[in-house]
């Protein structure tokens, strides 16, 4: 058992973020100290911060009247987002927050190293959007590519995970440098981004940008910067998320997660375009700091008329998570990991339908052990138009 466990952890709390200093010290404190949360805390927890997100909400529309979507209605103007970003699933990310999805229309997708591929999530920008490749220190997906970068071809590795770290080109691989091989993957991610686009027709420009959660100055353009409202946000947020997290003794040295969350921001917005107001990230909707939760996107638009299937780079950041070995990441994974596993969605027979894909699926026999059979896979239903959550 850790050292001080179950003594409440001393919180600054003139830091802390105002709207949190009247949460549960006890569960705030298991946090701190990178304790498992059983499901029942988990449930209690973020019904309560979803419902301060949704107080939150409340305000800021009052003082704010909504805008129309500058996109809308321009003849020969493509519509679509602002801003897409492709962040790593680490659960210490920290720049999408409250204020950046109200003042602008941001989609995002996570996949464990930040990795491209197809590029789909910058397909989706407007003429004038920007995409932003998001890279971060002490990368883990870098880090096992250049570990296992001379037997990939071995099968040692599961099949999901290896689809990820052959997304990491061989000469990022070999770099034997962390800091080093985690800038240079947010760089040519980026470039594989907008030659995507190019091959497109598309001309929207495109950010590599670093997190570095170790420092005071947490975020870095990697190669060029965005307009200067939009570098301020991303470097506003990474800065204060960072300071609340500290507030509450929040350390970054191991990654922590109290649940992994599978999603799909797309089923989160109001329209193709997305809607300026509407939360589409589970860390926002349920307030939680870094090093809090492992986010993963997929494409639950498949689930509506047929079986659907999570891809494959997204099952492979679950499994890192929560399962392979054992699972990687603290609080989910480990011996003493609850493998807690969060799907949320806007329709509860998606949810139903994804959960038994997680369970019957050829692959699925290590989900169904280290879950006891689905007892902690947790359905999130998420109502976007009042932004409450229910679990069911």
């Amino acid at each position: 058992m850790p050292k001080n466990a179950g003594k409440p952890v001393a919180f600054d709390k003139d830091r802390m973020a105002p709207w949190r200093r009247d949460y549960d010290p006890g569960t705030l404190s298991r946090m701190a100290r990178q304790e498992p949360l059983p499901p029942d805390m988990l449930v209690k927890h973020y019904t309560h911060a979803n419902l301060r997100t949704v107080e939150r909400l409340k305000e800021y529309r009052e003082a704010h009247p909504a805008q129309p979507n500058p996109a809308k209605d321009e003849p020969g103007v493509r519509k679509g987002y602002a801003i897409a970003i492709k962040q790593c699933t680490d659960s210490r990310q920290a720049t999408i927050d409250l204020d950046m999805l109200m003042k602008y229309r941001v989609i995002h997708e996570r996949t464990a190293g930040s990795i491209v591929r197809k590029g789909m999530v910058f397909n989706n920008l407007s003429d004038t959007g920007i995409g932003i490749v998001e890279g971060h220190c002490t990368c883990g997906a870098c880090a096992v590519a250049h570990r296992f970068r001379d037997s990939l071809g071995s099968g040692q590795i599961d099949p999901h995970i290896f689809e990820i770290l052959t997304s990491i080109p061989p000469y990022v691989r070999e770099l034997a440098v962390a800091d080093e091989r985690d800038r240079e993957n947010a760089i040519v991610q980026a470039a594989y981004a907008k030659r995507i686009l190019q091959l497109r027709q598309r001309d929207n420009l495109i950010y590599p940008s670093f997190l570095a959660w170790d420092t005071d100055h947490a975020y870095e353009w990697l190669d060029g910067t965005p307009q200067p409202d939009v570098a301020r946000a991303f470097e506003e947020a990474a800065r204060s998320n960072r300071e609340y997290a500290l507030a509450e003794e929040r350390a970054f040295s191991t990654q922590y997660a109290t649940m992994t969350v599978v999603y799909d921001p797309y089923r989160f917005n109001g329209n193709g375009n997305g809607v300026v107001g509407l939360v589409n990230d589970p860390r926002v909707i349920l307030d939680a700091l870094p090093n809090e939760l492992f986010c993963v996107t997929t494409d639950l638009r498949k689930f509506i008329d047929g079986p659907g299937r999570i891809s494959r780079t997204a099952m492979g950041s679950v499994m890192y998570a929560n399962f392979d070995q054992g699972g990687h990441v603290k609080g989910v994974g480990g011996p003493n990991g609850t493998h807690a596993l969060g799907i949320m969605d806007i329709s509860t027979e998606v949810l139903h339908k994804v959960k038994r894909h997680l369970l019957e699926a050829p692959e699925s026999e290590i989900v169904r052990n280290l879950t006891n059979n689905g007892e902690t896979i947790l359905l999130i239903y998420y109502d976007k138009a009042s932004g409450r959550i229910e679990f069911i």
